[in-house]
């Protein structure tokens, strides 16, 4: 029988359901209706690009990009679209003086010699403009929609184009272009490389074509995709559609919420095939093979966050004093497996609960990243959070989110299964005698 507290948590969870149920009826076919369907007649206009799948392909976008900059290419746009394109990468003033072109050098610059390379030394894009009269230049451009680069991948394009374009008689330019115009993630790299915004870089082509006139498939093509550019990875807030959608936001949120929360993506499929009976014991049972001394359990999860429970650590005096209202074990530490962009990661992580115990929990934690034994965030420790709290965290497996693969899932799910089993086995013998020293010392 159901005590007190299952029942009302239970018809808490139904209300919860019923009014989630209501609120997605009333966006689709009630009272919000006709602003959803304005917003989506707006954004089926048919985009070529879009039925490629390219709104997130940095390759497909460095093909493209590659057509329009190449003056020599089918499309009548000559060496405008380079030109301002060069202009926004030597804007940037802060970068190494002697690799400097003024604005009025670019613009009276000769580019119809200009050659766009396609991952020369895999480098996204390398532009090479000799010259007859002094330096040539030459460009590398990496670009990045979602994912970061690697560590020491721009210091080994930079390396290439200094060997390769002596700086005698090369100008070289660096250019990082991203959505958001950020800085590359190594020191190094950002005495050298110029952030660049997509929307700074359609916006001068968009100038240049709209004060062009000109016609023509190559025209309409460069339309579709600068449309798709600020439909998917532009914001301007001053849109007909960015208008819209926050109106549908601020009077459909709760709504809107849950669909994000169970948005069917390659990552929440991974996930759901983890829980699928017969893979979730396979997993289990290659953990108990490696830790026999532990017993791993689900315990609450979402439908982006898998947690784990560890049954030992739950005999464990003072463990099982969380508040209740993340994980049903009442543990103070879960371990999740969630996803963060392409990224799939292992954290341990301390919840809400009693106060004394998450102290002492945290405090025996920083003691155990002092002697590097776990990976615990410096940037952390200045002040233990109320809820939830980070102890250390550890990047799995990265997913291509538009891989067509047929076992793409059955693939990456068991290379998944050997990285969690690689991390747990190696973290959970540190944790099991952080928790007892911490809570029965």
């Amino acid at each position: 029988m159901l005590n007190s507290s299952q029942h009302k948590s239970e018809q808490l969870a139904k209300d919860v359901e019923k009014t989630d149920k209501n609120e997605i009826e009333n966006l689709l076919v009630g009272a919000g209706a006709e602003d959803f369907l304005d917003l989506e007649t707006r954004l089926q206009q048919f985009c070529p690009f879009e039925a490629i799948g390219m709104v997130r392909a940095e390759i497909r976008h460095a093909h493209f990009l590659s057509f329009l900059l190449n003056p020599k290419d089918s499309h009548p746009f000559q060496d405008k679209l380079l030109k301002v394109f060069l202009q926004a990468v030597f804007s940037e003033d802060s970068l190494p003086q002697d690799n400097q072109l003024s604005m009025i050098e670019i613009h009276l610059m000769d580019c119809s010699n200009a050659i766009i390379f396609r991952e020369k030394s895999r480098i996204d894009l390398l532009i090479e403009i000799e010259s007859n009269a002094g330096k040539g230049v030459v460009v590398a451009v990496e670009i990045k929609v979602d994912a970061s680069e690697s560590k020491g991948q721009l210091n080994k394009y930079r390396s290439y184009i200094e060997s390769h374009y002596p700086s005698k008689k090369w100008v070289h330019r660096f250019a990082f272009l991203t959505l958001d115009g950020r800085d590359p993630l190594e020191e190094m790299d950002k005495e050298y490389w110029a952030p660049l915004y997509f929307e700074e870089v359609i916006g001068r082509f968009d100038q240049v074509v709209e004060n062009s006139k000109l016609k023509g498939r190559a025209v309409d093509l460069y339309q579709d995709y600068s449309t798709m550019i600020r439909r998917h990875l532009m914001h301007s807030k001053d849109s007909e559609i960015a208008i819209l959608s926050r109106r549908i936001w601020k009077r459909h949120r709760q709504a809107l919420e849950t669909l994000i929360e169970y948005q069917p993506n390659l990552q929440s499929e991974l996930l759901e095939w983890i829980l699928e009976k017969e893979n979730w014991e396979k997993l289990t049972s290659d953990l108990k093979k490696k830790l026999p001394q532990f017993t791993i359990e689900q315990d609450t999860s979402t439908p982006k966050i898998l947690r784990f429970k560890v049954e030992e650590w739950l005999k464990i005096k003072g463990f099982c004093t969380g508040d209740g209202t993340w994980v049903e074990s009442n543990s103070l530490v879960s371990i999740e497996l969630y996803t963060r962009g392409p990224r799939f990661r292992l954290s341990f992580v301390l919840g809400p609960g009693d106060k004394g115990n998450r102290f002492k929990i945290y405090e025996l934690a920083k003691k155990r990243r002092d002697e590097k034994k776990i990976k615990l965030d410096k940037k952390r420790d200045k002040e233990l959070l109320n809820k939830y709290q980070g102890l250390s965290s550890s990047d799995l497996i990265i997913i291509e989110e538009d891989n067509e693969e047929e076992d793409f899932i059955e693939k990456n799910g068991r290379k998944l299964f050997k990285k969690i089993i690689d991390e747990l086995e190696k973290y959970l013998p540190i944790y099991n005698n952080l928790l007892k020293e911490a809570l029965e010392s």
